[in-house]
C-alpha cells in the first residue's frame, strides 16, 4: 500500500476492465438521508493505494460507503458498506 499522502482531495479511478473486482457488503439497501442515526465514530487514515483507496459512494450528503472492495486500503483500515463519511482532511462534508 502506498503510503503517500494526498491532501485536500481524493481521487478514484475506475477499473475498465472487463473483471469484476469483489466488493465486501456490496448489494445492501442503504437507508434512506433521513433515517440517519450516527453511532459509533471512529476517525481512519485511508492512503491511496496504486488502484485508488478502494471504496464507491453514494450520494452528496450524506456521503454512504457503498462498496468497498476486498484488500483494498479502505478494507484494511476497517471500513464497511453502509458507513458515513463525516469528513475528509478535516472537512465536513456530512450536511
Amino acid at each position: 500500500m502506498d503510503k503517500k499522502r494526498f491532501p485536500g482531495t481524493m481521487s478514484r479511478q475506475m477499473d475498465t476492465s472487463s473483471k469484476r473486482r469483489p466488493c465486501v457488503g456490496s448489494g445492501f439497501p442503504q437507508p434512506p438521508p433521513t433515517s440517519i442515526q450516527y453511532g459509533r465514530i471512529k476517525a481512519v487514515e485511508v492512503a491511496r493505494g496504486r488502484t485508488g483507496y478502494g471504496f464507491t459512494l453514494t450520494g452528496q450528503s450524506p456521503c454512504v460507503l457503498s462498496c468497498i472492495l476486498k484488500g483494498s486500503p479502505a478494507d484494511y483500515v476497517g471500513l464497511r458498506s453502509g458507513d458515513y463519511i463525516l469528513s475528509v482532511n478535516d472537512i465536513n462534508v456530512s450536511t
